[in-house]
């Protein structure tokens, strides 16, 4: 929104959006997973970013689905649960 310089009907759906999900802490396991999600990536020769391996190892360490449409998750090494959501059903 930032980039956008704060829109206001961009702004209040996003807001609306955030009150109504609940936002998991990022703790000492999640660090875990990172560290172990990021030295396996490095081993093998996976590149992501960093934010990308943070929302990655979150995701694995409460055994969460990411909602994504970024390929870039499919190169996760280690078992990652994906959905798209803007892909139409079969």
């Amino acid at each position: 929104m930032a980039k956008r310089a704060y829109p206001k009907g961009l702004t209040a759906r996003v807001h609306e959006f955030l009150i109504r999900v609940k936002i998991l802490a990022w703790d000492k396991e999640v660090a875990v997973f990172y560290g172990d999600l990021r030295a396996k990536c490095e081993t093998t020769g996976v590149t992501l970013s960093p934010l990308d391996l943070m929302i990655a190892a979150h995701a694995q360490a409460v055994n969460a689905v990411l909602v994504t449409g970024d390929k870039a998750f499919t190169r996760v090494p280690e078992r990652l649960i994906i959905e798209n959501w803007t892909l139409s059903p079969d």
